[in-house]
């Protein structure tokens, strides 16, 4: 019987580390544009980025040592993320005009368009452009819940097993 326990112990340790390695994946994100990265949601949530740089850096996280494509309007750089995940591209003689940004990596995929205006404008985005944070859709919760109650049903069969001996 405890060499049952010790198989079921060692099964949910096994699954805990299967599961729980996606869940704790770095997000993609964009963390910065030009250097300015007060802004939360670059992507997700924000959806227009207003500038007047023409030459700028993008920045952001991904997978450690994951591959990022970036593409911003006709303009192309592929780059691979660091250990710590990190990565960055520079962006030179940008189109005055809205600009798509499409940053892709590992099935992930955000998209921003960015303005660059001749004018000076605001480099935050305005009230109509930023909406409420939300949870991140990499799924997440549902692999916390799926190792949540896989540990209690695992907890439950050693005490319910322990207790028949």
């Amino acid at each position: 019987m405890k060499k049952m326990i010790k198989t079921f112990q060692l099964l949910f340790l096994f699954l805990l580390i299967f599961l729980i390695k996606p869940a704790l994946a770095s997000a993609l994100t964009i963390d910065a544009i030009g250097g300015n990265d007060s802004i939360v949601g670059l992507g997700s949530t924000v959806k227009v980025y207003e500038t007047t740089l023409t030459t700028f850096t993008v920045t952001g996280t991904a997978s450690p040592s994951a591959e990022v494509q970036i593409a911003l309007a006709d303009l192309n750089n592929d780059t691979v993320a660091d250990v710590e995940g990190n990565w960055g591209v520079n962006f030179r003689e940008v189109s005055y005009g809205e600009n798509d940004l499409v940053v892709s990596s590992g099935g992930e995929t955000l998209d921003l368009v960015i303005n660059v205006a001749e004018v000076a404008s605001l480099s935050t985005p305005s009230a109509e452009t930023a909406t409420e944070e939300t949870l991140p859709e990499s799924g997440a919760l549902e692999n916390t819940i799926i190792i949540f109650a896989f540990g209690i049903l695992v907890f439950g069969l050693g005490l319910t097993l322990k207790s028949k001996n």
